[in-house]
């Protein structure tokens, strides 16, 4: 493999003025020990930092900015304080000291301070860069001084003598909850917090736990970056119930005795489906009399809560807190901002990021269970919204963090790639653990029933496989340049056919009868199969799709079969949602069997454990908006078995989409949940690739690359130990430099799949966790028979796994 050629340097050694400040000279070419604690430099590699500047023939020179220098050999790269390369030089047989100044690519610098390979790897010299936090001038602000008599110094009068304060609530109750006690602790200045009884009793092991630590950020006992937090827990865990719990015990104590509150009112921000569901929560922990909640759908409700001082809460949909800010100043002092499903701040251009952020408020609070949906940028994003300033720039956080996390993860990525990438994650995960809190759904798994998540692999019916060939035959037909612009329509296209050859057809379903129906999807036949079995259980169901013909398909399946449903969709009007769920909720099976939800209008935030059945009709492009939906049933207060079906149909752009899903996920369980079996099992980043292709003979895609995962690896070993250059190695490049006759080969055998922007996660790993049934008589042995409709001859095969 050839190697680009470097800068050659025009300044030799003579020509180079020093100025020598350590009697100790440092050789780029031999091995060192750069600090007290005698920790050894690999050979050829030295690092450290400097200051630097373009060169110039002024008089008085000033030095531009900070930086960074990596030695290796002969090579000499150069980094910005933001960790963007800003030159590099190839200078043979050069040795240099602190504090020596000469050239490399273009810049003088002179050398600080050296680095260990640990220090470098890590970034944490650069802690002055992510520690200038913006924090609100109130939180620098000192507290007022109480009132002083101005006779109390030269009174004679008797004193009456201080009693200590006592605890609102007994301490020392059974199953009582104390937060934790501030470091300068008084007994005579402060008093312990104990979380209201009526509430305590009601808490999970773990909801105590993430009360604890949403109390300590947002008094600041545990912060240092300020009095803020974000629980990303998944869903089903109850952030709602911890987050009343803790604003709840705000608004009614204060460790200062001399307080009775640390906060006075609170502004919930959340999705306008939600608004009534947080209405009702408040009310059903809290009761009518204990607190007064404002619910804003308008203007003027949003400032009677300002002018009401009888409310503590106000619960306002993102639209409307933009469109009502924006008209007009805050009319109020607002001590506690709490943003619900906080992905929606997840882009820095969103009006509700921009309109927020300008809030002047102390402490705040955000809530989501998908933290990080596609990229780690949407993650920066939400801490920027949180700690202004915490992670620097966007192109630092790039640059220091982002490229070699992502790159690490690249299937050709070399061991100092890996090395680097390791560290900057761990780096980060130091600087985030002391405000952000996330647990997963298995921690429920010792509080509900078993739950079964199965995936079928569908056979398409002759309409189907009809239609799909016929749509990728005239995208084919296409040119080059048409195509540009019908890729998109033809995905979707090709979405609807998945569903049934009935939404392509354009025909007037009220007009279809149950045959049609059956014939135009293999989906729809599982279907009828599936709700026949949940009938002789008397399960209710929850079927989800985000497309809202499907549903009106469903809406005739269903009316045919003759069984009762309700419907969630876009266009339900949000004062009927919180009635149709309550509904759905309480009633019995043979008043409502079935509930068809829009995953868009309804995933987020609802809880349906009136149902044990949940079906995903098809899977979406946005992982997280699946996620969402898919916990609506398998949460605190669902007290039966719970089943949760996805429906792909097999060989087409349904399991296409479903192998995406679990590559974007990988990268968030590798970061949020630390899970190392995702931190190094990723290809290189590629565009789309074999979308628009289909085999009407394939089984199962997923399975059959499952069993080419092996020759992926041994591929992955071999090129990286016939390619990988020691005396090397460029840090600032995107793609590994590997000859591009090896790379396709490698993807050739391998037959991969590619997806856009981030890398995919190794088939093996993304469903190292799931068990695969091929024959009916595995059926019984797996013990999912009771979930499973017997000879139904449209599925291929199925995946299951079980949380108990």
């Amino acid at each position: 493999m050839k190697r680009k050629g470097t800068f050659q340097s025009p300044l030799i050694e003579k020509d180079i003025n020093t100025v020598k400040t350590n009697s100790t000279q440092i050789t780029a070419s031999s091995k060192l020990k750069l600090d007290n604690e005698s920790n050894e430099v690999a050979k050829d590699q030295v690092y450290c930092t400097i200051l630097w500047r373009k060169i110039t023939m002024k008089k008085h020179k000033t030095w531009e900015g900070d930086g960074y220098m990596v030695c290796e050999g002969s090579n000499y790269t150069i980094y910005n304080a933001d960790w963007s390369k800003i030159g590099s030089s190839t200078i043979r047989d050069f040795s240099f000291d602190e504090g020596d100044m000469f050239r490399v690519g273009g810049k003088e610098i002179t050398v600080e301070n050296m680095m260990s390979k640990e220090e470098f790897n890590s970034g944490c010299l650069s802690n002055r860069q992510l520690n200038d936090v913006h924090l609100p001038d109130t939180y620098m602000s000192r507290k007022k001084g109480s009132f002083q008599s101005p006779i109390n110094q030269t009174s004679n009068l008797p004193r009456r003598p201080r009693v200590a304060q006592q605890p609102r609530h007994d301490p020392n109750a059974a199953g009582s909850l104390v937060m934790q006690r501030p470091m300068s602790w008084n007994d005579e200045e402060h008093v312990d917090v104990v979380v209201d009884t009526f509430l305590s009793k009601q808490l999970q092991p773990h909801q105590r736990e993430g009360i604890c630590f949403l109390y300590n950020c947002l008094t600041g006992i545990s912060n240092k970056y300020g009095r803020c937090a974000i629980l990303a827990d998944e869903m089903g865990l109850g952030k709602t119930l911890q987050t009343i719990t803790v604003i709840w015990t705000l608004l009614k104590q204060n460790y200062q005795a001399s307080q009775n509150n640390t906060i006075k009112n609170v502004m919930v921000v959340t999705p306008v489906t939600l608004l009534q569901n947080w209405h009702d929560e408040f009310y059903k922990w809290l009761g009518r009399e204990r607190i007064y909640v404002c619910m804003a759908k308008s203007q003027a409700d949003f400032e009677e809560f300002f002018r009401n001082r009888n409310y503590s809460v106000l619960i306002i949909g993102y639209e409307m807190a933009c469109c009502c800010i924006r008209k007009t100043t805050l009319p109020g002092k607002i001590d506690l901002l709490v943003c619900d499903e906080a992905h929606r701040l997840k882009s820095m251009q969103s009006q509700a990021w921009i309109v927020l952020h300008k809030l002047k408020i102390e402490r705040k609070l955000l809530l989501t269970g998908t933290p990080m949906q596609n990229d780690l940028m949407e993650f920066y994003s939400m801490v920027n919204f949180l700690i202004p300033g915490l992670f620097g720039s966007v192109s630092s956080f790039k640059n220091q963090f982002e490229k070699p996390i992502v790159r690490s993860r690249a299937m050709f990525a070399t061991q100092r790639d890996q090395e680097l990438g390791s560290a900057r994650l761990s780096r980060l995960l130091e600087y985030t653990k002391d405000f952000i809190l996330r647990r997963k759904t298995s921690v429920l798994a010792k509080h509900l029933p078993p739950r079964h998540d199965i995936t079928f692999f569908i056979s398409p019916t002759a309409c189907q496989k009809r239609s799909y060939k016929e749509a990728l035959k005239n995208y084919k037909n296409y040119s080059q340049e048409e195509k540009k612009g019908k890729h998109l329509v033809t995905l979707s296209t090709l979405s609807q056919i998945c569903n049934s050859s009935l939404l392509v057809d354009k025909l007037h379903l009220e007009h279809i009868g149950i045959r049609d129906l059956l014939k135009s999807s293999g989906k729809l036949e599982v279907i009828k199969s599936l709700l026949e079995l949940f009938s002789t259980q008397k399960a209710k169901a929850v079927i989800v799709s985000q497309f809202t013909e499907t549903l009106k398909l469903l809406q005739r399946l269903l009316l045919e079969l003759k069984i009762p449903y309700l419907t969630l969709l876009g266009s339900t009007p949000h004062s009927e949602r919180g009635s149709l769920v309550e509904k759905f909720n309480k009633s019995t099976f043979d008043e409502t069997s079935v509930l068809l939800l829009s995953s868009k209008a309804g995933g987020c935030g609802l809880n349906l454990t009136g149902g044990s059945r949940l079906i995903l009709f098809e899977p979406s492009w946005n992982p997280a908006q699946d996620l969402q939906a898919l916990s609506r049933i398998y949460r605190t207060g669902q007290r039966h078995s719970t089943g949760i079906y996805v429906l792909l149909s097999a060989g087409m752009l349904d399991e296409r989409i479903y192998i995406r899903q679990n590559t974007k996920q990988g990268l968030s369980d590798s970061f949020l949940d630390s899970d190392e079996s995702q931190r190094q099992n990723c290809f290189a980043s590629d565009d789309l690739r074999e979308l628009f292709t289909y085999d009407e003979n394939e089984v199962c895609l997923i399975n059959q690359l499952l069993h080419k995962s092996s020759l992926m690896c041994q591929e992955k070993n071999s090129l990286k130990s016939e390619n990988t250059d020691d005396n090397f190695i460029e840090h600032n490049h995107d793609m590994m430099s590997l000859s591009e006759d090896n790379t396709n080969s490698a993807w050739k055998k391998a037959s991969e799949y590619r997806v856009p922007q981030y890398e995919l996660i190794s088939i093996a790993n993304a469903f190292s966790d799931w068990n695969w049934i091929f024959q009916t008589s595995e059926i019984y042995e797996a013990g999912v028979s009771c979930l499973i409709p017997q000879n139904e001859g449209f599925i291929n095969c199925f995946m299951y796994r079980i949380y108990s």
